[in-house]
């Protein structure tokens, strides 16, 4: 199976660029779970995290349910198993640059899309998120590695200054070309 692998710094905006291609239809996000606590604009949910207590990621581990479970930003995050998706969908997965190896090493077949923006930019969407600040000055020193590396290994690379719109119409054009879709594989 191939897979869709979205990366870039924390704030780059892969969140919210994977929804709106997740409303198009085009993408079908396989969740990573995570002990991070929700933030009050997942409130409602979320479809690229699945949110649990220390405990309950445990018991998860401990039953063998992740591929992969990493501690990163203080946090624990979990890679499950990634079924094929429904209705033609690509299966997509949203992880950190420095993550890709444990990614390859179970799906060896995959696109690796980065999604960045400026530095300002990921900074106020921290804010906005009202990120504490310990947490957000990790992921703000981590930001200039994680672009570097991220522009050396990905396949196509989205900024997400342009509006939502119109890079979700450049990575679904991508998408179109990268997994040779005509319009009636989906």
């Amino acid at each position: 199976m191939k897979v869709l692998v979205f990366i870039g710094p924390s704030g780059s905006g892969k969140s919210t660029l994977i929804r709106e291609l997740h409303l198009r239809e085009i993408v079908e996000v396989m969740p990573s779970w995570t002990t991070r606590p929700r933030r009050e604009d997942e409130a409602g949910g979320d479809i690229d995290h699945r949110f649990v207590t220390d405990g309950e990621f445990s018991k998860l581990h401990d039953d063998g349910y992740f591929l992969e479970a990493i501690e990163m930003f203080g946090f624990r995050y979990g890679l499950p198993p990634i079924g094929s998706p429904r209705n033609g969908r690509i299966p997509a997965i949203l992880v950190r640059a420095p993550l890709l190896d444990l990614v390859s090493k179970h799906f060896p077949n995959h696109v690796i899309y980065q999604i960045e923006s400026s530095l300002e930019a990921v900074s106020q969407r921290m804010e906005a998120r009202q990120i504490p600040r310990s947490e957000m000055e990790g992921r703000l020193s981590a930001y200039a590695d994680e672009l570097a590396l991220g522009r050396q290994i990905c396949h196509r690379l989205f900024d997400t200054s342009d509006p939502l719109a119109e890079v979700a119409d450049e990575v679904e054009r991508a998408i179109a070309e990268d997994f040779q879709l005509d319009g009636s594989s989906r």
